[in-house]
């Protein structure tokens, strides 16, 4: 595999995500539904918009933050911005989509994004921020939601995937 071609991959996907993400924000408050279930299904595209924003900043800095479907003509003319916008945008989604999301969810929904895994994305951006502080404070909220656990033998696995032991 090229070297070139891995960083392409994830730019190119990345912005599909977002490209989808865009859409459907853009569309979804033209459907009639249940507010909750919209308000729940916002904050999932959120995260995942925000999520690859995160991606796109930490490994290439200034990116393009495209926050809207674009025309061709926009998306040809469309300019990086600053890290930190983009860095800031992130953790709005972020701390905008927290609140809409549910603690738990049931069986036939797991792999759907939940507070704990909003909240743990935004811990790992305040600490790539090296805002160390904000970082702890995200993940006590974590811990207090008192339904994730650390596996008693983590140091175990740990030790045996860097051939330590």
């Amino acid at each position: 595999i090229s070297i070139i071609i891995i960083p392409n991959y994830v730019i190119t996907t990345s912005y599909r995500k977002i490209a989808k993400c865009n859409n459907f924000l853009d569309n979804i408050d033209g459907i009639t539904m249940d507010q909750a279930k919209l308000a729940g299904m916002k904050a999932e595209v959120k995260t995942i918009r925000a999520f690859d924003y995160f991606y796109l900043a930490f490994l290439w800095g200034d990116v393009p933050l495209i926050k809207n479907v674009l025309t061709v003509d926009e998306a040809n003319t469309a300019i990086r911005n600053p890290r930190t916008e983009v860095i800031n945008f992130v953790i709005n989604e972020l701390t905008s989509a927290i609140a809409d999301l549910p603690v738990t969810r049931p069986n036939d929904q797991k792999g759907r994004i939940t507070k704990g895994g909003a909240l743990g994305i935004l811990g790992r951006v305040y600490l790539a921020e090296k805002r160390w502080s904000d970082a702890k404070q995200i993940y006590k909220q974590i811990m207090d939601l008192n339904i994730y656990s650390i596996d008693p033998k983590f140091k175990e696995h740990v030790l045996k995937m860097w051939c330590l032991t």
